[in-house]
């Protein structure tokens, strides 16, 4: 799964590499009905906002992982504030293929450091989502 992770990621590369802007690193929690998740995703994003990339979450214990592919795309931009939508696809526990949709809100700090708060849904339920966004 991390192989073909990988080569996703670069093929798309190649294709937004003309468009990037920067690469986006962020640490993330997400309090769902299966416990808190903490992980990461690592994105390029273009010019308009649009990024693509990898993320990984999993439970303190080990119990529940999730991976996959990323998708943010930036629909309303305000001053400090942006409204995104959030989409994650990939597999939970290696083995069920799960979509998480959902809606972002984002207060940029400085020019490189945003924080992010997001409703969505997951395992069938409501699930909120933090990040903290640093854009290199």
């Amino acid at each position: 799964m991390t192989r073909l992770l990988i080569i996703i990621i670069l093929t798309l590369s190649f294709y937004i590499n003309g468009q990037a802007q920067s690469f986006v690193a962020s640490p993330l929690m997400e309090k769902t009905v299966l416990g808190n998740q903490y992980g990461s995703t690592l994105q390029f994003q273009s010019k308009k906002g649009h990024s693509i990339g990898v993320f990984y979450q999993t439970t303190i214990s080990n119990e529940y992982d999730y991976s996959g592919l990323v998708l943010n795309m930036r629909h309303l931009n305000y001053d400090k504030l942006s409204l995104y939508s959030f989409t994650r696809i990939g597999l939970a526990n290696a083995r069920f293929f799960v979509v998480a949709p959902a809606i972002e809100t984002r207060y940029s700090i400085n020019k490189n450091f945003k924080l992010g708060g997001a409703m969505g849904i997951r395992a069938g339920e409501a699930s909120i989502i933090f990040r903290l966004i640093l854009e290199i």
